[in-house]
């Protein structure tokens, strides 16, 4: 039976803020850039096969 792999919730609204401005960075790097998307839309409830696929990683390993 497969995981349910999600990210935890944010500590509070500071960190979840830099964590969503941080999705939508142009100059950050890239890496640090898809990992926060990643977490927001594991916090949107998305499942990893849709946020693999609509990131276009493997599900696995988020690369």
């Amino acid at each position: 039976m497969p995981k349910w792999l999600f990210a935890r919730p944010p500590q509070d609204a500071e960190e979840e803020r830099q964590v969503r401005k941080l999705a939508q960075s142009q100059h950050a790097p890239a890496d640090w850039v898809f990992h926060a998307k990643m977490v927001v839309r594991s916090w949107m409830g998305q499942r990893t096969t849709a946020l693999a696929s609509e990131l276009h990683c493997h599900v696995q390993n988020g690369a």
